[in-house]
């Protein structure tokens, strides 16, 4: 799991899981760029149900932890990376390409945080990505908002609290 430095508690715990948060953004915009071939951008909070016609996808983390990780984008940005992924125009993808693509960018994406939450020492299991009705989260969980041509794509993820215990025995944390 990637390591707190000497911090347990209060502001210090706040600035650590803070640079986590940043180590993660990082994970999420290199693997998400390395899929698409474009740049994906930061940017500031968007409201999930401010935005208009997306695809929504939830990965449920089950070991060493139960946790629920998602991804949601806007349609014309997941037929866009789907169509550069398989060399296609827009009107030749159909429906089930382009969940497939969203559903395999959450796989992948989630993987790569898995596995530097866990440092790569440790197993994980995840279940099978769904497409879901919509972005799937709740006050534990932490969004990261990013846009690809403009376009928003959000990603949540558990707060980062839920992984660590006040006396710092993460290696042995339970749901």
């Amino acid at each position: 799991m990637l390591k707190p430095i000497g911090a347990n508690k209060g502001e210090e715990m706040d600035k650590m899981l803070e640079q986590i948060n940043q180590q993660i953004e990082e994970i999420i915009i290199s693997t998400i760029e390395k899929m698409v071939f474009a740049e994906v951008n930061h940017c500031d909070y968007t409201d999930p149900e401010k935005i208009g016609n997306m695809i929504a996808a939830s990965l449920a983390l089950h070991e060493p932890v139960k946790k629920n990780f998602s991804l949601a984008m806007e349609r014309k940005l997941a037929f866009d990376m789907a169509g550069s992924l398989f060399s296609a125009y827009e009107k030749d993808l159909s429906k089930e390409l382009v969940n497939d693509t969203v559903l395999e960018m959450l796989n992948i994406t989630v993987g790569a945080v898995s596995t530097a939450l866990f440092n790569g020492n440790q197993d994980f299991e995840l279940g099978l990505p769904k497409i879901c009705d919509r972005f799937p989260y709740d006050t534990s969980t932490h969004i990261y908002h990013f846009t690809v041509d403009g376009l928003s794509l959000l990603f949540g993820s558990p707060d980062l609290r839920l992984f660590y215990t006040p006396n710092g025995d993460n290696e042995n944390r339970k749901p």
